[in-house]
């Protein structure tokens, strides 16, 4: 993330803690295919490695140098508003070129730095002990860790919402509108990503083409 800003939108979606959400289930039952979850795991652009779509630390960096490479097929632009607790999200999917095959939004809602008190918001810490590590000497498990771009709501269906057919050809757009409570988040801490997806029949042949990240109340022209 740190060498790829404009490349890299990480969505940390946690697991048997306070922060954990239906979503987990949802993405382990559609990507696993069978196997046991290792921690931490990763998709990158929901794309398959070694017939694997989750992938174990060791494959981040070579699948993210691929992945950071090829050019969107399609664009997206994401407009918020915050009225009160409310906020709308209108999210634009566009096409420039005509595309074969089944396609989906998803439109996440992700806040920062989320901390409490206890097991359940403490960050277990492999690296206690090694040397020159950040995370030296902070403590197994760390209390108060701010944990961050958590994955607090998902305004589409689990796997996103479908994209008309009609859509899907050269100068092609389609809006989805979303409004959802952010009532007991930090507004200031809250963002939304969305990303377009093809879709496929087993978990190894998905692929997301397109992703956008804006503040909450911001909006992210197309891209």
């Amino acid at each position: 993330m740190a060498a790829n800003p404009t490349k890299a939108i990480p969505v940390n979606v946690q697991f048997s803690d306070a922060m954990e959400i239906a979503q987990y289930t949802s993405l382990t039952n559609a990507f696993s295919n069978g196997n046991p979850m290792t921690f931490p795991s990763a998709m990158i652009n929901r794309t398959s490695s070694l017939n694997l779509a989750v992938l174990n630390r060791t494959q981040w960096q070579s699948n993210f140098d691929v992945a950071k490479t090829k050019t969107a097929k399609c664009g997206l632009a994401i407009e918020t508003s915050v009225n009160g607790s409310m906020l709308t999200v209108n999210t634009h999917c566009g096409f420039n070129q005509n595309m074969s095959g089944d396609y989906t939004v998803s439109t996440y809602l992700l806040e920062n730095n989320i901390s409490g008190s206890g097991a359940m918001y403490d960050q277990r810490n492999a690296y206690n002990a090694t040397s020159g590590h950040p995370y030296q000497g902070q403590g197994d498990p760390i209390a108060g860790f701010a944990h961050n771009n958590v994955l607090r709501k998902v305004l589409t269906a689990p796997l996103g919402d479908n994209i008309n057919t009609s859509a899907l050809i050269t100068g092609g757009k389609e809006i989805k509108t979303y409004t959802t409570s952010i009532n007991g988040y930090k507004l200031n801490d809250l963002y939304v990503v969305a990303f377009i997806t093809k879709t496929g029949t087993t978990p190894t042949n998905f692929e997301i083409l397109n992703v956008q990240k804006v503040k909450a109340g911001n909006t992210q022209l197309w891209d």
